[in-house]
């Protein structure tokens, strides 16, 4: 039997690829387009991060403080003097299988984040360097593992996996809206 994570990733490449290609951009932009790509990060994650906390995200996953990213984000946007953006909605949390498939998507987006640590903030000056509280998040732990384990033992997951695929393309697309809507208020070049 296929894993969970194999058919996620398949069901979610597209989506993931055109994330990427709206945040790409902000990232060779110096401090103001990092600047941007955290706000666009936020824009998606409180939202989502604060729905999943209605939802009772923490009966799921008992870690799910240490996984919290928004405090870091909000710190980091502050550092560099950068506006809290203004959050996109977020979908209703329903469900085992769709709140899996949602956290699925925010915790790819942190281990991405390990290689964004290593290419971007190499070369950054100092307010980057300091600013990358969000980049750096869970260094040192294994969440990403033990988020897997969780979901491959899920037996909601396995009795309806198209509900976690749901869970994680209403996360990607609610990326996609956040980053296209702080592109066009920050006014990042190569966005329309």
């Amino acid at each position: 039997m296929r894993s969970v994570r194999a058919l996620l990733h398949a069901a979610t490449a597209e989506l993931h690829a055109e994330v990427e290609a709206r945040l790409n951009p902000m990232l060779v932009q110096g401090e103001t387009g990092y600047a941007s790509f955290l706000r666009a990060n936020a824009a998606a994650i409180l939202p989502v991060e604060e729905t999943l906390e209605g939802a009772g995200i923490e009966a799921l996953l008992p870690d799910w403080d240490e996984r919290r990213r928004s405090a870091a984000l909000l710190d980091d946007i502050q550092i560099l003097g950068a506006e809290r953006p203004q959050p996109v909605s977020a979908p209703e949390m329903h469900g085992e299988a769709f709140m899996l498939g949602a956290v699925y998507v925010l915790e790819g987006s942190r281990l991405g984040a390990k290689i964004l640590t290593r290419d971007i903030l190499a070369d950054a000056g100092p307010r980057m360097k300091v600013a990358s509280r969000f980049l750096r998040h869970g260094e040192g732990r294994k969440l990403w593992p033990s988020f897997v384990e969780r979901l491959e033992e899920s037996a909601a997951v396995h009795d309806a996996p198209d509900e976690a695929v749901k869970g994680a393309e209403a996360v990607f697309a609610l990326f996609d809206a956040a980053a296209e809507s702080v592109a066009k208020a920050d006014r990042v070049p190569g966005h329309v």
